[in-house]
Parts: C-alpha cells; sequence; structure tokens
C-alpha cells in the first residue's frame, strides 16, 4: 500500500523484474573475486615464518606488535586491490548505475532517496549522520594523536590502527562466572528483564562451548513461537564475555517482540537489530569500569574507544564515500578508478586527520568493501551505536523507570518505521541531542584515558 504511488504499469513492472536477472552480476563477481580468485604474496612474521595471507589471516597480522610484519601484511592486502583496481572499479560502478537506474524508473530524485524509501526511514537521518560525525572528526583527531604517543612510533601508519596501544587484559572467567557478571551488568534494567534473563540461561536458549559440526563465531536467532537460540563457542577472554552480552542482546529483543507481536509483525529489521546487543555490550562496559583501575581500566577504555572508531566513525566514512559515488553517477560524471580512489584517500584524511601517515595504498581500501555492494547499509552500523549510547544511558541514570519505555522498543518487533520504533525508547535520530551524548561519550572517555595514560 505505501508503494502503491511508485508502482509502474504491468508491462514496465514485468520488465523491471526480467532486469533482476542481471541486476545483481557486480554482486556476484565481487564475490567470486574476493573469495576465490585473489591472491596475497604471503607474510613473513617476527620469527621468521611464511605466513599465508587470508583475509582472516590480516585481521590477526594488524595486531601483530612488529610494525614491520603489519606493515607486510598492509601491502599484501592493498596491492592485491590494487593489481585488480580497474576491473574492481568497473564492477562498483556497475552497481552504483544499477542503483541509480532503479531509482530514476520509481521517479526518485537519487539513489540514496530510493534506498531510505525502501527502509521506511527518512533521507534526512542520513545526512544528519554525516553531518554530525563529521563534526566530530576533531575528537577522533585527537584520538588518533594519542594513540601515536602511546605505540611510541615515530610515524604512525595506516596499518598502526588495529593493534592495541594498552596491554591487553584476560578476564579469565569460566562460562559460569561469565554468565554471573552479565547478568549483574544488566540488572539494572530491573527485576522483569533480570528474570527473562535468567530463564534464558537456565532453561536451554544457549548453547555455549565449541563441539564438533558447530559453526564459527558467535549467532542469535529468533524463530516465531518458540524461544531465542543463542549459539556462543565461549573461551574465557574479555571478547568472549562481551559476546554474552551482545548475543544476550539479540536473544531479549527477539523474545519481546515474538511474545508481544503477531507473527506478521514480529521480525525487526535490520536498522533496529544491532541497538539492543550493543546497548548490553555498553552496560557491561560500565558496570566493569564502576571498580576497574589500573592496566585493566586503561583496556576498557580503550577497548570503548575502539568500538567508537570501527563502528560510528569508520562506518560513517564508508557511508560518505556511498554518496559521493552515487552523486558522480547522479550527475553523469564517469566513477573511474583513479576518481574513487581520490575521493576515499580524501576522506581517509578527513576522518582520521594528520597524525597519522595516510599511506598511499589506504585509496584503495574501498575496493574490498563487501558491503558497498549492498548500497547504504552501513550506515545503519553508525546509527545503531549511536542509539545504543542513548539508550544505556538512559538506563544508567533512570534505572527500571526508564526500561518500561525500552520494553516497548523491545517488544515493537517491525510493526512500525524504524525512526518510531527508535522513538518509543526517547530517541530521535534527526534530532542533535543522540548524536552530541555520543560525541561527548567519546571525548569524555578519551580524556580519561589521556589523563590515566600521562599522555
Amino acid at each position: 500500500m505505501r508503494s502503491k504511488d511508485i508502482i509502474l504499469s504491468k508491462q514496465e513492472e514485468k520488465l523491471l523484474g526480467e532486469v533482476g536477472l542481471f541486476s545483481n552480476t557486480s554482486y556476484d563477481v565481487f564475490g567470486m573475486f574476493d573469495n576465490a580468485d585473489i591472491k596475497f604474496e604471503p607474510v613473513t612474521d617476527e620469527k621468521g615464518e611464511k605466513v599465508e595471507m587470508s583475509h582472516g589471516a590480516y585481521g590477526l597480522l594488524l595486531h601483530n606488535p612488529d610494525q614491520r610484519v603489519r606493515k607486510d601484511a598492509f601491502e599484501s592486502m592493498f596491492n592485491a586491490y590494487k593489481n585488480h583496481i580497474n576491473m574492481l572499479s568497473a564492477n562498483y560502478a556497475g552497481n552504483v548505475k544499477k542503483d541509480w537506474f532503479y531509482a530514476k524508473v520509481r521517479g526518485f530524485a537519487s539513489a540514496l532517496d530510493y534506498a531510505m524509501y525502501n527502509e521506511e526511514v527518512p533521507s534526512t537521518c542520513y545526512k544528519k549522520l554525516l553531518e554530525a560525525v563529521g563534526e566530530g572528526t576533531k575528537a577522533l583527531h585527537k584520538y588518533i594523536a594519542l594513540r601515536k604517543r602511546a605505540l611510541g612510533v615515530k610515524t604512525l601508519n595506516m596499518y598502526d590502527l588495529h593493534v592495541p596501544f594498552v596491554p591487553e587484559q584476560d578476564i579469565a572467567l569460566e562460562y559460569d562466572d561469565a554468565v554471573k557478571l552479565v547478568k549483574e551488568a544488566l540488572s539494572v534494567m530491573g527485576e522483569e528483564y533480570s528474570s527473562v534473563l535468567a530463564g534464558a540461561f537456565d532453561n536451554g536458549w544457549v548453547d555455549a562451548y565449541e563441539g564438533k559440526g558447530k559453526r564459527s563465531g558467535a549467532y542469535a536467532w529468533g524463530v516465531f513461537g518458540v524461544h531465542p537460540f543463542v549459539l556462543l563457542n565461549y573461551q574465557p577472554t574479555v571478547n568472549g564475555v562481551f559476546t554474552i552480552a551482545h548475543e544476550m542482546g539479540h536473544a531479549m529483543h527477539s523474545h519481546y517482540s515474538n511474545t508481544t507481536q503477531p507473527e506478521q509483525k514480529a521480525q525487526y529489521v535490520i536498522f533496529v537489530a544491532e541497538i539492543a546487543s550493543t546497548v548490553n555490550e555498553v552496560l557491561l562496559l560500565k558496570h566493569l569500569l564502576k571498580t576497574a583501575t589500573g592496566d585493566f581500566r586503561n583496556f576498557l577504555l580503550s577497548y570503548y574507544l575502539d568500538m567508537f572508531r570501527t563502528t560510528l566513525f569508520r562506518q560513517t566514512m564508508f557511508s560518505e564515500f556511498e554518496v559521493l559515488a552515487h552523486e558522480c553517477v547522479e550527475r553523469g560524471e564517469p566513477l573511474t578508478a583513479d576518481h574513487m580512489s581520490e575521493m576515499y584517500y580524501e576522506l581517509n584524511k578527513k576522518y582520521y586527520g594528520r597524525a597519522v601517515e595516510h599511506n598511499d595504498l589506504i585509496r584503495y581500501e574501498w575496493a574490498r568493501i563487501p558491503h558497498f555492494y549492498s548500497s547504504y547499509y552501513v550506515y545503519k552500523y553508525a546509527t545503531g551505536i549511536t542509539t545504543a549510547i542513548s539508550i544505556a544511558n538512559k538506563i544508567l541514570n533512570q534505572g527500571s523507570e526508564y526500561f518500561e519505555k525500552y520494553k516497548q522498543f523491545l517488544s515493537a518487533g517491525g510493526s512500525m518505521a524504524p525512526l518510531d520504533i527508535i522513538k518509543l525508547a526517547g530517541v530521535d535520530l534527526e534530532s542533535d541531542e543522540p548524536y552530541k551524548t555520543a560525541m561527548a561519550e567519546f571525548t569524555s572517555t578519551l580524556e580519561e584515558l589521556e589523563k590515566s595514560l600521562g599522555l
């Protein structure tokens, strides 16, 4: 019913349906290249042993304490994309042109407007994110400068942004103790939430440990009419404890939506899907900070800052790149390898500032982001963490009284437009307030860590 005004004639709709036979070719081509055909040069680690490079190995190598190893991994990764940049550029340009084609034939002024229409989210929300985070990049520049001082490097490179600059801490909790800690952290939401959460752990919602044939990682799955299922591969690390809190956020969201809404309206959309999980992570972190001291406290502060950097700032930078690329096509300009790489390079400078060396190969990073083939998707990570921080602060400040509002959000499923669902929790993403709250949180955390490290 909502789409009635953009539906075309039967013959036109039939033709558009047939276009679907090849409209996702760019996505398929990138997937084949990125998962099967791309070849990386091996990297020699700090022990002199050869490491076969892969997407998974790259993440581990960037955490290596030896800067030379990180540099070699970085160059292996991005030279592989640089060597195929013309093909990748033509492929991505085809995807952008496809987006503009569908937007035009439906009568929209831009691909962004059409994408947001399909999300039931106004384009103003996307633009507000870019504007607010763009204004907050000065704080990110200060964080990058702190990272440089803390690492004690003469030159901070793009491949130095992932290695810990505060010693990693091992919480070493057995699973039952980790569950107890998560329950304590989330008890601020009151008796009802705590009771359901305890029941989840007691009544078979969670499969905690690794098993033969079990998928790696962690994930939650909600099935209407049945309790949610949470599958972990728990390890006694800080990340393992945060993963419990995260996945139980998904599970509780599914529980409340499935028990409140009819089946047709119970499933929540991606726009709101990561909010409850991130709320739980923030509450756990702040619970730990109540008593944490010394190196462990510094580690938690750095953990929180990195969450901001990777989820709020980096995903917003990606989102801005998507807008620039689509606007080129919409103006009738060619979307070439040089043009896209230069646009991305300038964005990298804008977001990360002068304290870091903008290594030339970083200009090709855009070519390895698979989410760009699902256009205007990554912004949801940034709006998700922004919303979650506001909600977590409200819970901590107002306790169980505010939880009744948050419960409305958890219970809404997909029964309303996404921004209206978030407003149930008292957060308006079209206003400045949630972004100011997030930026203030980032800044205060940064200032505390700077003072603690004496840097």
